[in-house]
């Protein structure tokens, strides 16, 4: 059986990371199985640890990487981010934790532009061009800042998302999403997202925002 389809298989998957991490610990490796989020539990055991002493933390994706940005904790021992699968070490690049942390951007932003649980929105890439469209307006910056708030109203997140989708179609627009939405439609370009599209895409970055910080959600 191949390996991508026997670890399709829930069931399958649990057992074989259960005699994994068994193994591990018998050569006296010390093992963290998650039962959440993955790259949650790895970014916050790498900050727990560092502490102590010097952390390498080697993995593919790019979200695990913000997630160290986001929980770092000053230490005077280095914490590094270094990606995996790459046979040339000439190209293979490392990340200072400590030296990048005030490079940080809001950790939403990068939930709202699309990662693993909540897709990307239709025409708006996860690249850089996105990024600095934000940094340059002060408008959105304002708008990402909402998702990062504890407790938030969910009628506020809803309006503050349209508002951020309105500004990437159109800068300095202001009119409701769906009335944008008409007006790119008479100029034939590319149509942007419903306003019911958008508040659900807005409800699912403001959770997942809220997961990676390990803040409590109960509504």
């Amino acid at each position: 059986m191949l390996k991508d389809k026997f670890l399709l298989n829930k069931e399958h998957k649990q057992q074989f990371l259960r005699h994994l991490t068994a193994y591990m610990v018998s050569y006296g490796m010390e093992a963290v199985q998650a039962y959440a989020d993955t790259d949650v539990q790895i970014a916050t055991t790498a900050v727990s640890r560092n502490s102590d002493a010097n952390v390498i933390v080697i993995g593919k994706d790019i979200y695990l990487l913000i997630l160290l940005l986001h929980h770092y904790v000053q230490s005077r021992h280095s914490l590094i981010f270094t990606s995996a699968g790459e046979n040339n070490l000439k190209s293979k690049k490392a990340y200072n934790i400590g030296c990048m942390r005030e490079m940080l951007p809001q950790l939403s932003l990068n939930v709202f532009l699309g990662c693993d649980t909540v897709s990307r929105v239709y025409s708006i890439g996860k690249g850089t061009e996105s990024l600095k469209k934000i940094l340059k307006n002060e408008k959105m910056q304002l708008c990402v800042r909402e998702f990062n708030v504890l407790s938030a109203d969910k009628s506020v997140i809803a309006k503050v998302g349209e508002g951020l989708l309105c500004q990437f179609y159109e800068k300095d627009v202001d009119v409701p999403l769906n009335t944008l939405r008409y007006r790119m439609f008479q100029k034939k370009v590319a149509v942007a997202t419903t306003a019911v599209a958008a508040m659900l895409h807005s409800y699912s970055n403001y959770l997942q925002t809220q997961v990676w910080k390990g803040e409590p959600i109960n509504r």
